[in-house]
């Protein structure tokens, strides 16, 4: 029977392609291995932690010399090596296997290996998921198609269980039920295991319609857009803190009722017809990209801190950030800048001057209007109202 430990790690610690291990610098720096240590011993210490996370088991080390000389950065001066292995290896302890181990690595390669297998297991039931989800698209567009109903590309399986109950059709096929793995529910919350539940009935509870606006509205704006999941989420998430203004809680079956009215409409500007919508209680004015006038409207759509408010002069409703009115500052520095009417540029100095409540009075116009003719002088092509923004903050500053 060996005298030696058990080894440490399992023989099927395996970390190798992780390029990372955690450095507990209070730790190591507070070791006697660092107190003690020379300048060669302190950095073979080091690269011997590094040289046994990448080992099988992770964690330890083999225990011949020549091998260790490597690992530390001693190359083939093995004789060399063995004047600081005592030193850089106090914390290591042979086992019964013939490999060294040490317990501070150790522990943080078993963690690392239970992360890395919740993560194995929850992308590979993500895409198990995606995959009965696409089989069940595919069934419900082949039965549409067998009864005369050719379904528009890209629907969600939402929309064409709807067209099943526009046509009158009891066939519609029920959504699959997605089991879901530990580490994802832990993640995301209880709440959300049934989040791939079909939703017919039109008496759907709260906790439902928003349910059905993160399935069938995102869907919807993915198609509307043309842009990514990511970016579309972040955009619904954005209309939910607009429609919101101000309610306990959002109406979320309005909002998907809203998005489901732009893929009806068709606006050339769907985001912007959304924020706008959004705000407005469902009444969005139009914009049309030639007729946005240098595409001020399609920025302030973007906005999240917009507010409509009425104009203390005139009494309109207006765009406002910060109380001021966006278009009015617009439009006075596109004409002392010189821009022709379609300029695409960024806006989002401007945002940056109104939210610090800068003064945008006629020091600042006369400013931007020399900028503007000595970079036109210069040949330079002005892309964003930012290229104004040290004579703004100095005009300020005087």
């Amino acid at each position: 029977m060996s005298d030696h430990p058990a080894p440490l790690s399992s023989h099927d610690c395996d970390l190798r392609g992780l390029e990372w291990m955690p450095f507990h610098g209070d730790r190591i720096f507070a070791s006697d291995v660092w107190l003690l240590a020379g300048p060669e011993g302190r950095c073979a210490a080091l690269s011997l932690l590094w040289a046994s996370w990448k080992q099988c088991p992770a964690g330890s080390l083999p225990a011949q010399d020549r091998a260790l000389a490597q690992l530390a950065g001693f190359g083939m001066a093995v004789e060399l090596w063995l004047t600081v292995k005592e030193e850089a290896m106090r914390q290591w302890i042979l086992c019964s296997d013939g490999r060294f181990y040490h317990p501070e690595v150790c522990e943080a390669a078993r963690a690392a290996m239970v992360k890395r297998a919740e993560f194995q297991e929850a992308n590979k039931n993500r895409h198990s998921r995606q995959k009965l989800w696409r089989g069940r698209q595919k069934e419900t567009a082949a039965k549409l198609r067998e009864i005369g109903i050719t379904p528009p590309p890209g629907a969600s399986l939402g929309t064409m269980n709807r067209l099943f109950g526009d046509a009158d059709v009891d066939a519609a096929p029920s959504t699959v039920d997605v089991p879901r793995d530990a580490c994802e529910m832990r993640k995301t919350g209880e709440d959300r295991t049934n989040r791939h539940a079909e939703l017919r009935s039109g008496d759907e509870a709260p906790q439902n319609a928003k349910a059905a606006l993160w399935r069938d509205g995102l869907a919807a704006l993915v198609s509307l857009t043309g842009q990514l999941d990511g970016s579309c989420r972040k955009l619904l998430g954005r209309l939910i803190d607009v429609s919101k203004a101000g309610a306990t809680e959002p109406d979320h079956a309005g909002l998907l009722a809203l998005i489901q009215r732009a893929q009806t409409e068709r606006p050339d500007n769907p985001t912007v017809w959304l924020m706008a919508a959004a705000r407005t209680g469902g009444h969005p004015k139009a914009v049309h990209d030639e007729d946005d006038k240098f595409r001020i409207n399609a920025w302030i759509g973007l906005q999240p801190d917009v507010k409509i408010e009425p104009d203390a002069m005139t009494g309109e409703e207006v765009s406002m950030i910060n109380g001021r009115g966006v278009a009015h500052h617009a439009n006075r520095i596109a004409e002392a800048a010189g821009f022709p009417s379609d300029w695409r540029g960024n806006w989002d100095a401007l945002g940056r001057w109104l939210r610090e409540d800068l003064d945008i009075d006629t020091a600042v116009f006369t400013a931007i209007r020399r900028k503007a003719a000595r970079l036109r002088e210069q040949g330079v092509s002005i892309a964003a109202v930012g290229i104004f923004d040290p004579e703004v903050r100095n005009t300020q500053a005087r």
